[in-house]
């Protein structure tokens, strides 16, 4: 009999394992709101207690295209942990879907798709869903259950 052998859940766990604890915390929520609604906005992870309240904005890189503005550190660098694993993927959306989420980013909006003309901050929507890996992830860590925490 292999003791040594690592169940999915266990890989899947480890994904998470250079993370502080708020941030894995909050990458749980943060994953477990994008797989169980798809679509999800920024507007709505602000919903998710710790995410918003802070100084950081995400931007796109060398862009003046700023994606979101006033999240914590913990929900930066959890939402940028799983975009850079690929865990979620990100797609334009238009501001819409944040007006009607109840929150926006008051700049103006990115037309086109040449994101690297602007010289002053303009701001594109985005919305999140998680990718297959993500999906999976998800469901061996049961972090469905973190978003009702």
């Amino acid at each position: 009999m292999n003791n040594n052998k690592v169940t999915q859940t266990e890989m899947d766990t480890n994904v998470f394992s250079t993370l502080t604890p708020e941030v894995k915390a909050m990458a749980e929520k943060i994953l477990a709101k994008v797989a169980s609604y798809g679509s999800v906005s920024f507007a709505e992870l602000n919903r998710i207690e710790g995410f918003s309240g802070g100084e950081w904005e995400s931007l796109l890189p060398n862009t003046a295209v700023v994606l979101w503005a006033g999240m914590t550190d913990e929900g930066c660098k959890a939402w940028d942990f799983l975009a850079h694993s690929k865990l979620i993927e990100m797609k334009p959306s238009t501001p819409l879907v944040y007006w009607l989420d109840g929150a926006s980013v008051n700049l103006p909006l990115t037309k086109g798709s040449n994101l690297k003309r602007y010289k002053k901050p303009h701001w594109l929507p985005v919305v999140f869903n998680a990718t297959k890996a993500g999906s999976q992830i998800a469901k061996s860590i049961k972090c469905v259950e973190a978003i009702n925490d």
